[in-house]
């Protein structure tokens, strides 16, 4: 969407170009990993209209340790996301801490946001870069008819993408899917076994 930011939330055009570049590297590696089966873990997508606690949900799930879910760390791979779970597993998870060297990330859930911005490597993401790769809408509105957004999608990828974070994470993963409010029959096309919870 082309609106007008407030100074605040202007993008750092320095970090966008680095994450792209970054991406663009990591996406041939990405590609030798997309042959694996799908996971057979649910997925869970949390719809509704914005500024609904939708974040604080997600904040909710996070803490509980019981699902996987988009981070502010592996929302940095949107190109590259399965990469992006190891990575993260790597550098956060306490079963890969060895003699507390990366004891800088920050694994408590803080129940804080503003515009649904959370603060901390492991805090809760949007994953709006990763679901804009895959969902060419017009600029200025976020919908299309399912059966022609299943025509110009890259489902094939995305389905995999999902798959191949789920099996990394071994749990169930829940993110935000409100870019789809209005194509939730897509999702339910393309995933067996996705939970839909509408806030």
């Amino acid at each position: 969407m082309n609106e007008k930011r407030t100074e605040r939330f202007e993008r750092n055009e320095s970090l966008e170009g680095l994450l792209k570049e970054v991406n663009e590297n990591l996406w041939l590696a990405e590609k030798e990993l997309l042959q694996k089966p799908s996971s057979k873990l649910p997925l869970i997508f949390i719809v509704g209209p914005h500024r609904s606690g939708s974040t604080l949900l997600m904040q909710w799930l996070a803490s509980t340790g019981v699902f996987a879910y988009p981070t502010n760390l592996l929302s940095r791979f949107y190109n590259a996301p399965i990469i992006g779970a190891k990575l993260q597993l790597l550098l956060a998870d306490e079963r890969f801490n060895y003699r507390d060297e990366l004891k800088d990330f920050n694994s408590n859930i803080s129940f804080h946001s503003e515009n649904g911005k959370t603060k901390g490597a492991l805090a809760p993401n949007e994953f709006w870069y990763f679901w804009r790769r895959f969902l060419p809408f017009p600029s200025d509105l976020d919908y299309m008819p399912t059966k022609e957004l299943l025509k110009v999608s890259d489902t094939k990828t995305m389905i995999a993408e999902f798959a191949g974070m789920v099996d990394v994470f071994q749990k169930p993963m829940a993110l935000k899917a409100m870019i789809l409010n209005y194509n939730i029959d897509f999702l339910d096309q393309l995933f067996e076994k996705a939970i839909f919870v509408h806030i």
